[in-house]
Parts: C-alpha cells; sequence; structure tokens
C-alpha cells in the first residue's frame, strides 16, 4: 500500500505542475535542474517495462506466472514513468523546442505513465475480468511509450531521425574542381549540420533559432539576426564560435563537437562576401588560404581498376616485392620493394600491376635515372617514396603527369632546387620531403614560398623541425652463430657517431661508442643508436644475437620443402632470413607440417630448441598453430619432451619473424625429431579462406 501512496504523491505533483504551471516565467533553479535529469531517468522505465512484458510472456507460456516479480516490476516501472514525465515537463519549460511536437511528446509521455500505473493496479485486482483485460492494455502501454519515444527523438534529433537510413537519398554530384563548388550547399550548410542544426532545427529551436533552411538563417532567432552580410564581425553566427569555451553563450556548447578554426575561416570568408545562398565559387576572389581550404570539399570521382592478376602479384612476390591491398574489398596496392638491387626486370613486372598500384616504396634501393621511365606507368600513384636511392633530377621530368600524386619522398637524393622547381610547375602533392638532397636553405625557402606545398625539411631553422637519422644498418643480417660473430654499423649520412649497448638497456650519447667492429662472443641483446650535431638522433635499432651449441648435418625431412621454396639445408645453416619470404633464405611448406628426423651421433645434453619462422598474412603465410620436440630411445620409441600451442586474434595484417623457443629438463639425447605443425586451412576473414597455408621456417636450433 506504501507503493500506492508513493505513486498517488507523484501523480499529484505532476496534475499540479501541468495545471498550475505558468510557462512564461523563468525556470527556477530547482526546476531547471530537476529538468535536466529528465534524459537519465526516462531509461529506467523504457528499461523496467520491457523487461517486465517478456516475464509477463514467458510465464504464460511455461505456465508458471511470476505474479509478485511482474507487480513489483510494474511499481517500479510506474514509479519512475511518473517521475520522468514530470522532470520532461519541467525541461520543456525552457523553450526552444516546436510546439506541436512538444506537445505530442508531453501527451503521450502522460499517457504511458498512467497506462503503467493502470497495469500496476491492475496487477493488485483477483478480478477475472480485470486479468482478461490485463495483457492487451500491457500491449497498448508498449505502443503508448513507443509513440512517446518517437516523439521525443523527433524532438531532440529531428524529424527524420528514425526514418533516416531507411529513406533511399540521391548520391551527391562529384564536384571534381574547387570552382565548381556550390558554396552554401556544399561548404556552409555542411558546417551547420554537422556542428549546429541539432539544436537549432524545425522541433528543436534553442533560443527560438533554426539554421535548417535559407529563409531560418536570414530570420535569426530571439536575439536578432545572427549574419550581418558583408561584415563576419559583426555576424552572432561567427562570433559566438570565438567566445571562450567556459562562455555560456559560446557555441557549440562545451561537450559537444566544435567548430575548428579553418570551418570558422571559410564561415567568415562566406559572411564577408555577401552571404549569398546561389552562387559557387567560381564567382569568388580567391587567395592561396581559402584554395587550399576548398580543396578539402572536392569530391573527386576515383575510378577503381580491376582486381590485378594473381599471377603477376605472385610473380612480384617472387622477385622481391611486397604487395597488399590497401583495403581488403578493393583492387587499390601498396608495392614496397626490398631489396637493394633493382633492374629493368623487376621495373617490367611491376608495370603489369601499374593501373592498381596506389602507394610504391622503391626507398633504399639502387632505383636510378635509367630506370625513371617506368615512373610514367603509375598514373594512380598517391603516395611514392625515392627516397635513398640514386636518382637525380633526370628522375623528376618522369613523374610530371602523374597528377594524383599527393606525398613524394625525395629524402637522401641527388635531386636539386631546379629539378624540384620545375617539377612542382607541373605537380601539385601536398607534401614532398626534401632533406639532405643537394638544395640549401635559400633555395628550399624560395620554393616553400612561391608554392602551396608542404616542405618537410631538417635542413634550415624555422621552417621545420631537424631531420631525424635514419637506424644504423649492420653490414650482416647474420644473427646466428656458433663461435664468434663480428658487427659493423653503416650509415648513409657522413660523420655519424653510433653508440651501443648490451645490456637490454636503449643507449643514448653516454653509451659505449662503436667501434668499426665488434666481435661478440656470447648470446646478447644489442642496441644501437645514430647520432649527429643537428640532427636528431636515429630510432634505436635492435638485434638479439644466438649462440647454438650444435650444428646439425645428419637429418631426414618427412617431406621437402616445397618446390616453389626448396632447400631442406636452410633450416640448419645458421643463416637467418629477413620478413621477406622470397629472400631465398626460408623453406617453404603448403599445407604441410614440418617433421624433422635428427640424429645427433653421440648423446649430447640438450635443454632448447628454438624454431624461426615468419607470418606474412596477405602472402598466405601463417605461424605455425604447435610445435612439438620428442627423443628417441633406441627401441624406436618417443618421448615427448615440450610442446608450444602458438594462438593468434583477428585478421592482424603485420608482417614478422618469430622465434618459438621450448625448454625441457637437460636430456642426454642421441636422435630427436621435431615436428612444426602447418596453421592448416586458411581462415574465414582471409581473402584465400579454404585453402592451404603456407609454414615457412628458416632455421631450427638446437642449444
Amino acid at each position: 500500500m506504501k507503493l500506492k501512496r508513493h505513486i498517488s504523491v507523484i501523480a499529484g505533483l505532476l496534475i499540479a505542475q501541468i495545471a498550475f504551471a505558468d510557462t512564461g516565467d523563468a525556470v527556477s533553479g530547482i526546476t531547471g535542474f530537476l529538468g535536466r535529469l529528465h534524459p537519465m531517468i526516462l531509461h529506467l522505465p523504457i528499461g523496467a517495462i520491457l523487461l517486465v512484458f517478456f516475464l509477463d510472456v514467458a510465464g504464460r507460456v511455461k505456465k508458471t506466472y511470476p505474479k509478485e516479480i511482474v507487480r513489483k516490476g510494474l511499481a517500479f516501472s510506474s514509479f519512475f514513468a511518473i517521475l520522468a514525465a514530470v522532470f520532461g515537463y519541467f525541461l520543456s519549460l525552457e523553450g526552444g523546442y516546436e510546439e506541436k511536437t512538444l506537445n505530442l511528446h508531453l501527451y503521450t509521455g502522460i499517457l504511458t505513465a498512467l497506462l503503467i500505473t493502470v497495469l500496476f493496479l491492475m496487477s493488485l485486482s483477483e478480478s477475472s475480468a480485470v486479468k482478461r483485460s490485463f495483457f492487451p492494455c500491457f500491449v497498448l502501454t508498449l505502443i503508448a511509450i513507443t509513440v512517446a519515444g518517437h516523439y521525443g527523438s523527433v524532438l531532440t534529433h529531428g524529424s527524420d531521425f528514425l526514418t533516416e537510413h531507411l529513406q533511399s537519398k540521391p548520391e551527391p554530384d562529384k564536384v571534381a574542381t574547387v570552382d565548381s563548388l556550390h558554396y552554401f550547399n556544399d561548404i556552409v550548410y555542411p558546417i551547420l549540420d554537422n556542428k549546429c542544426i541539432s539544436c537549432h532545427n524545425p522541433e528543436k529551436k534553442k533560443g527560438d533559432l533554426s539554421l535548417k533552411t535559407m529563409s531560418e538563417i536570414l530570420k535569426g532567432g530571439e536575439n536578432g539576426k545572427v549574419i550581418s552580410a558583408g561584415d563576419s564581425k559583426e555576424s552572432m553566427l561567427v562570433n559566438v564560435l570565438h567566445l571562450p569555451l567556459e562562455d555560456d553563450h559560446h557555441m557549440p556548447p562545451k561537450g559537444k563537437k566544435q567548430v575548428t578554426e579553418e570551418e570558422a575561416y571559410l564561415l567568415s570568408y562566406w559572411i564577408d562576401h555577401g552571404a549569398d545562398f546561389n552562387n559557387k565559387v567560381v564567382a569568388y576572389q580567391k587567395n592561396d588560404t581559402i584554395n587550399k581550404l576548398l580543396e578539402a570539399y572536392v569530391v573527386e570521382e576515383e575510378v577503381e581498376p580491376e582486381e590485378a592478376d594473381l599471377a603477376d602479384i605472385r610473380e612480384l612476390m617472387d622477385n622481391g616485392f611486397r604487395v597488399q591491398k590497401i583495403v581488403a574489398d578493393k583492387s587499390f596496392l601498396s608495392v614496397k620493394y626490398l631489396p637493394k638491387k633493382i633492374d629493368k626486370n623487376a621495373m617490367r613486372l611491376l608495370e603489369n600491376v601499374a593501373e592498381q598500384v596506389k602507394e610504391l616504396d622503391l626507398g633504399g634501393s639502387d632505383f636510378n635515372d635509367d630506370l625513371g621511365t617506368y615512373l610514367e606507368a603509375f598514373k594512380n600513384v598517391r603516395f611514392l617514396k625515392l627516397d635513398n636511392t640514386l636518382i637525380t633530377d633526370r628522375v623528376l621530368v618522369h613523374l610530371e603527369e602523374i597528377s594524383k600524386l599527393k606525398i613524394l619522398n625525395l629524402h637522401n637524393t641527388e635531386v636539386s632546387e631546379k629539378g624540384l622547381s620545375l617539377l612542382l610547375e607541373k605537380l601539385q602533392p601536398e607534401k614532398v620531403y626534401v632533406w639532405n638532397t643537394k638544395m640549401d636553405d635559400k633555395a628550399l625557402a624560395m620554393i616553400a614560398k612561391s608554392s602551396n606545398v608542404e616542405l618537410i625539411s631538417g635542413v634550415f631553422e624555422g621552417f621545420n623541425e631537424d631531420a631525424t637519422l635514419n637506424p644504423p644498418e649492420f653490414n650482416s643480417n647474420k644473427s646466428v652463430f656458433l663461435d664468434t660473430v663480428q658487427v659493423k654499423l653503416s650509415s648513409q649520412v657522413r660523420n655519424v657517431q653510433f653508440y651501443y649497448t648490451t645490456d637490454g638497456s636503449d643507449p643514448d650519447s653516454d653509451s659505449e661508442p662503436m667501434p668499426e667492429t665488434l666481435l661478440i662472443e656470447e648470446p646478447l641483446i644489442f642496441k644501437a643508436k645514430a647520432f649527429k650535431n643537428d640532427w636528431l638522433p636515429s630510432p634505436v635499432v635492435t638485434r638479439e644475437y644466438f649462440k647454438v651449441k650444435y650444428v646439425v648435418e645428419d637429418f631426414q625431412l618427412e617431406k621437402e620443402p616445397n618446390k616453389k621454396y626448396p632447400g631442406s639445408g636452410k633450416l640448419f645453416d645458421l643463416v637467418e632470413g629477413t620478413t621477406s619470404f622470397s629472400d631465398g633464405k626460408w623453406a617453404g611448406f603448403e599445407g604441410d607440417d614440418m617433421v624433422a628426423e635428427i640424429t645427433l651421433g653421440e648423446a649430447k645434453e640438450l635443454e632448447n630448441i628454438t624454431i624461426s619462422c615468419l607470418e606474412d598474412v596477405s602472402s598466405w603465410i601463417f605461424f605455425p598453430k604447435s610445435i612439438s620436440v620428442y627423443t628417441k630411445d633406441e627401441n624406436g620409441n618417443y618421448t615427448k619432451l615440450s610442446e608450444q600451442e602458438t594462438s593468434r586474434r583477428g585478421d592482424i595484417m603485420e608482417d614478422k619473424k618469430q622465434r618459438f623457443s621450448l625448454n625441457f629438463p637437460k636430456t642426454a639425447i642421441k636422435n630427436l625429431k621435431i615436428v612444426v605443425n602447418n596453421y592448416g586451412k586458411l581462415p574465414k576473414w582471409h581473402d584465400g579462406a579454404g585453402s592451404d597455408a603456407w609454414l615457412f621456417i628458416d632455421e631450427v636450433l638446437i642449444w
């Protein structure tokens, strides 16, 4: 009975507020505070009534009706439904809402609260007639709460919030040039729609202002007009954007998505030039700043080429190229050449997929002027890396027709001021990386001033931050050794000093300076870093040097590697491969496990086995599913020494190599069996789902 008294009190409050409140009065402090609680409170009865309906239906079906739970759930729902209606009424007193929609939401909300209360009272009755009417009344209540919720969403998000994604919208026109843009429709309105209209629309007129249509913008709000054509400084639409964020009049309010400086500039430019709702950009007198900002609103119609031939991609990967799709279901490719030496044959192979290549990285190779003519075929390239190559100005001539080029890296090449200036007369990429070239400070400053291109360089102070040194390069990839190994470092930048550590810490300029040759006799983690005056230090390079106890000479494989990547001896030659499976140092198994029987002759004490594997998901190469190590006694019986399972989560596409180490108690062993289990069939999310995965191994290490 207490619950009924509580509900009666709140219902009385609701009726009193609706009957006697004067909507013309200012909203009081406590009333305004309670009104702002409406969005939080209203979710409680919605969730509760839906749960009670589920319990009601389930109880009827299972013939075990939870009468007491339903009754308490309805009491809870009724209490908070009435509270939500009261708080909603308080919120409505703030104004700024379209009256017809507000009234529909208010009265359907009150109806919902009353219906839930009726349901609660019906649940207390034992009358058979009341019980028969209970379920139809419950359905009616759910309909009422749905209608009330819909009108609430209209007030908050606009009239098409519910049906927006069900409506077929015409595709926006493709605008390929800045001058073709319609300034209001293509630039101003999208800014308003994204940042302002959610609070200033016909259904929710905060400050009695709607920015939905031209007439409403010109009309203004309760504080007068919001734009003053020809003078953005006198226009409220712009002024409120520049108020401090904490200011109550700042728009959009704190916590909402803010208008950027660039967007504010575009709005001001529109107002200063007459706030015309019909003109295209071509009618305006423009400057470099506005041209650059407007480019972001140009929609380039990109024609996607057909998929590249799989045979061509395979041939590229077999010849040192890493080929990956930029987006899984698109045909555009990202291509990187991995070896140092590159020739005309490699470029001819690359031409076969020229139409699909969007990102091309030839950096660090011997690419030179004689190969430059091949670049003319890559019309769709947006990102081109030619850094650390042998090119001069002669190559730049072949880039002039690549109109879609956005990023160009010329770092550490023989390109000069003359070549770059001529290129930028024909082409306007967004960024060009030019440090460590033949251009001096003055030349770069002049080029930067005369073009819209951002030049990234560490050559002179005030232009950009200092250049960063590339990581040190090792003289050899050898990291596995039996006795000793020699380490040398080099850099393509002259007069660089290297510092190193072997204790696992990152080196700095107080660490040990690197000698010309460092002799390593024990296993360790080697880290090095390059330093030079007026340059930022390089990233740290890390290499783990691995000393083995035994070199395997007598072994037999259950199945030989695939003929495309042959050579069982690669498993035990102490020569590790790179992250490129086509570097000639990996043995590849297509769909097969690697099972090796090893004979050590005399018994030798072992306690560790390490397997070095590769993963390149886009090339169908996966890490093994598991690895097992067995010893075989004189009777041919096998005993498992150790086993390790690997696992992967999701469609991780990073290329990487990894050592898997299995440890076991020190054991005297003559005969050893190692089983590396192939991943099996490619998973459903992979492009080659259902096909055999590849297993790549370059070293089996015993220590």
